[in-house]
């Protein structure tokens, strides 16, 4: 027997890691999309991601931290296995509750953005991370060895939800 219960992710538009692009609101481009690959069922009771849809249309995109936790006009995005849901990054969203205690709602999930977002070089994979050990800690974020904590998104560049500089020991 395991445990699979977890509670719902707090709220959040993928766009928040843009924080000039929620200022904009509604009448700004779109510069992120996610697409969700169910690799098991979705269902309201293992955490299925939930929407509120037509939230990309309204007026105010900031967000207080109670209205994070308000599931109440969300709704569940039902999958069977091998389905995808495809958002862009104005659309309010979350990952599910899991309920059941026995069975794991697994998934992949693709968020593009422009490229111009991201160094044009893939640092990460061409830098021996001992040399990268003896940067400083800005450096090491610039060059993607660094989590990123926008004052309005959840955070860029983690290794399961855990900041990337503590996964790979940088001090």
């Amino acid at each position: 027997m395991f445990d699979a219960l977890n509670a719902a992710q707090p709220l959040h538009r993928d766009l928040e890691n843009f924080p000039a692009f929620i200022e904009m609101g509604k009448k700004g481009p779109c510069v992120t999309t996610n697409c969700m690959i169910a690799l098991t069922d979705f269902t309201e009771e293992n955490g299925a991601t939930r929407v509120v849809p037509g939230s990309h249309e309204w007026d105010n995109f900031e967000m207080s931290d109670e209205e994070r936790f308000r599931h109440q006009e969300t709704i569940p995005a039902l999958m069977k296995a091998g389905d995808m849901l495809i958002w862009e990054g104005k659309v309010i969203h979350s990952g599910g509750e899991n309920k059941t205690g026995n069975e794991y709602r697994r998934g992949t999930s693709l968020p593009m953005i422009p490229g111009y977002f991201t160094p044009e070089e893939t640092y990460p994979f061409s830098i021996d991370l001992e040399i990268v050990r003896n940067l400083p800690a800005r450096v090491q974020k610039i060059i993607g060895f660094r989590s990123i904590f926008p004052k309005t998104g959840n955070g860029l560049w983690q290794h399961n939800f855990e900041k990337l500089e503590d996964y790979l020991g940088l001090n």
